[in-house]
């Protein structure tokens, strides 16, 4: 007779086979929710604390463990995370995981248009989970006051909020951002498709 824990684990391996999961940082959350559903992608995802760039040594943590915990229901790891550690590539190759090609998350957003809006002039781009995090990342982690934001955010020319309609943000978390960057804030709308494509084409080949 198979004893329980033989039998689960027995199932875990037949369940997983030629499983892939998602790991994503938790910035994109509210849009890599909308993309899957979008697209009818049914896959474990684990998610990253929003904006863990700030700290190397936490990101490093986060992301082992998800890998770790991603190697438990699925072959493989699709790690939705742009160069925010310079040693990124070599923790994910100590798995059975692949980073998706993004330099940060905006190009999972923007797609082909990120080179557009680069080329108009120097712009920061962020996303409505950002506006509910920023106080956490840069004030409370990083210690900035308005003096640091304004050396920080001095070289660029405009902040550029990307809208895919999925997340919630009110004027009053614009205005005041806008108040510690001393930048102007532009509300762009962006289509799900090129987040979603990326999605389907990583995890379903």
């Amino acid at each position: 007779m198979v004893g329980e824990s033989a039998l689960d684990d027995r199932t875990l391996r037949e369940t997983r086979t030629g499983r892939k999961a998602l790991i994503s940082c938790g910035i994109l959350k509210d849009e890599v929710d909308a993309a899957l559903k979008l697209e009818g992608l049914d896959v474990p995802v684990f998610y990253l604390s929003p904006a863990p760039c700030v700290d190397p040594s936490s990101l490093e943590k986060q992301l082992v463990k998800a890998l770790q915990r991603s190697s438990e229901v699925a072959d493989q790891a699709v790690v939705l995370i742009g160069l925010c550690h310079r040693d990124i590539d070599q923790i994910i190759a100590r798995f059975p995981a692949r980073r998706l090609p993004v330099n940060d998350c905006f190009d999972a957003i923007l797609g082909p248009r990120r080179k557009q809006l680069d080329r108009e002039m120097n712009t920061f781009y962020t996303l409505p989970a950002w506006l509910r995090h920023w106080k956490r990342a840069l004030v409370r982690n990083l210690g900035w006051d308005d003096v640091d934001a304004r050396q920080n955010f001095g070289l660029y020319q405009r902040i550029i909020l990307l809208d895919a309609g999925v997340s919630p943000f009110s004027d009053e978390e614009i205005l005041e951002f806008f108040d510690f960057t001393s930048v102007p804030v532009e509300i762009t709308q962006v289509d799900l498709a090129p987040l979603a494509n990326l999605l389907r084409e990583h995890l379903t080949t």
